[in-house]
């Protein structure tokens, strides 16, 4: 694992296989939907009552079906910009394994607050649990907020972190949005990421 300062952030220079391969994979089932007119969300969204229907394929599905344009847009910037960074860190074995933990665990965070007769869908989580490793292993880098203000990204990533929760405990200023997923995702990420940061400094 390489721990140096991040570089080629947002590069297709510095496009990584794992990223690669989850880009096209969310595209690709987006525009099968579009195109085709195949309603694969109706199979893969995660629902509220997952566990007492046994649908635990859910769980891992979810994360790949997207409502709209701008859903899949946000994730997929998300992975495109950060990801990288974060694979050439931990490999690209890691990143699987952090990509999955925090996409599995924010549906589980989701399920747990979820309506009845709700679903969840989208990499949200997943994605959430990419910035929240970037945060765990550069704090001190510098992101374009908005692709214009320069912003730490503990700040970042701490500052989302309250917002979500500020949603999901008051009330929302935006509806429909899975926040516990989120929250639970960049949670996830953080922790996987850091537990491997200080292992790898403790082995020094």
């Amino acid at each position: 694992m390489n721990f140096g300062e991040p570089k080629d952030i947002g590069s297709m220079r510095g496009i990584t296989p794992a990223v690669k391969y989850l880009l096209i994979i969310n595209v690709s089932v987006f525009l099968i939907e579009m195109i085709l007119g195949i309603r694969l969300r109706d199979m893969f969204s995660l629902s509220s009552g997952w566990l007492t229907e046994f649908k635990f394929g859910q769980l891992f599905t979810y994360m790949f079906v997207h409502a709209n344009v701008s859903h899949l847009l946000m994730n997929m910037l998300t992975l495109f910009f950060i990801g990288p960074t974060v694979e050439k860190t931990l490999g690209s074995y890691r990143f699987f394994i952090l990509f999955y933990l925090s996409g599995i665990l924010g549906g589980l965070g989701w399920s747990l607050l979820a309506p009845e007769n709700s679903v969840c869908l989208g990499a949200s989580g997943a994605a959430m649990g990419v910035l929240g490793a970037f945060g765990a292993l550069y704090p001190k880098a510098k992101l374009l907020l908005w692709f214009i203000i320069p912003v730490r990204t503990w700040m970042l990533v701490g500052g989302l972190a309250l917002w979500e929760l500020s949603e999901m405990i008051g009330k929302p200023k935006m509806g429909g949005i899975a926040n516990s997923a989120h929250l639970m995702g960049g949670i996830a990420g953080f922790m996987y990421a850091f537990s491997l940061k200080t292992r790898r400094s403790s082995n020094k």
